[in-house]
């Protein structure tokens, strides 16, 4: 018989047994993430050794098992603003995989749960009504078959954007209001680094129960858990330095989650948001070449 995924139902019930006992497949407990490394460039005015150089801002996600490969760009372009919102700029999120086909459902995903929080759009601004920025931040999942696609891409965005430039534009006075003249800067070490703002990270639980009816919650879930999991509760969180605020959260998958494990669920989430922010905090202090690597 067949299970969820692909997998036999034996299969899909080892791996449910397994993380019910702390003990996944790969050797982690329940609460464990991986490692992942963050390749980009140099400084945000510098396209040198950049995953792509020929663009505002760029990352790349590899774990070190190698199974997951992601690929980050950031572009800009001065737009005409929404008649709505004349002094903002636009931020967007488009998500392919390596076969060219849209990833829709991750795509709104990302948009739902990020850019409902981002405050940074009146900074892309340039001439109000006239012109503003708008900023693409596009993903290309080159392979994914490690699981988690969802928080990994979170993770790359705010890395990629972090590291993006904007060319410094000097508005000049002219005889036209309409249409003002607009001086590009070429200096890049002129340029001006993103305004990211409150971009939050996400954190997706997995939710999982056996025949006998016990719960495992587990984190950074690969994707023959992904598969066997009844819900996944995505948490998007502040990446403040105060104490984790959840900002928003979503839920997918095709079981109903049941109130009484809610939460237990959220104390996780909020839990390995504060194990990943001492390790970003750890590598980031002993940053080398260039990369940073994400061990909790």
């Amino acid at each position: 018989m067949v299970g969820s995924g692909g997998l036999s139902r034996s299969e899909s019930e080892y791996i449910v047994d397994g993380c019910v006992n702390d003990c996944r497949m790969d050797g982690r407990t329940r609460e464990q993430t991986r490692s992942y490394t963050i390749e980009f460039g140099e400084s945000s005015a510098s396209t040198e050794k950049a995953p792509l150089p020929l663009v505002n801002g760029s990352a790349r996600l590899v774990s070190v098992a190698g199974e997951t490969d992601i690929l980050c760009s950031v572009k800009a372009e001065l737009v005409h603003p929404a008649l709505d919102s004349p002094t903002m700029g636009l931020l967007e999120i488009h998500v392919e995989s390596h076969r060219n086909n849209r990833n829709d459902e991750l795509e709104s995903l990302l948009s739902s749960l990020i850019l409902s929080r981002w405050d940074g759009h009146e900074q892309l601004c340039i001439v109000p009504k006239i012109y503003v920025w708008k900023v693409s931040v596009d993903l290309m999942i080159i392979s994914a078959d490690g699981g988690s696609a969802l928080d990994l891409c979170a993770c790359l965005i705010d890395a990629a954007l972090a590291n993006t430039s904007l060319p410094k534009i000097d508005v000049l006075p002219g005889e036209s209001t309409a249409r003002p003249a607009l001086q590009l800067q070429s200096d890049p070490r002129k340029s001006q680094q993103f305004p990211k703002g409150s971009l939050p990270s996400i954190v997706t639980v997995a939710v999982m129960k056996n025949e006998t009816g016990r719960i495992a919650l587990v984190v950074d879930a690969t994707t023959e858990e992904e598969a066997c999991a009844f819900a996944m509760v995505h948490f998007a969180i502040d990446r403040s330095d105060q104490a984790p605020v959840i900002v928003s959260l979503a839920k997918t998958g095709r079981g109903a989650l049941p109130v009484t494990v809610m939460q237990s669920v959220t104390s996780l989430a909020v839990h390995t948001t504060m194990s990943l922010r001492r390790a970003f905090r750890r590598d980031d202090e002993c940053l080398l070449g260039h990369a940073l690597a994400i061990t909790t």
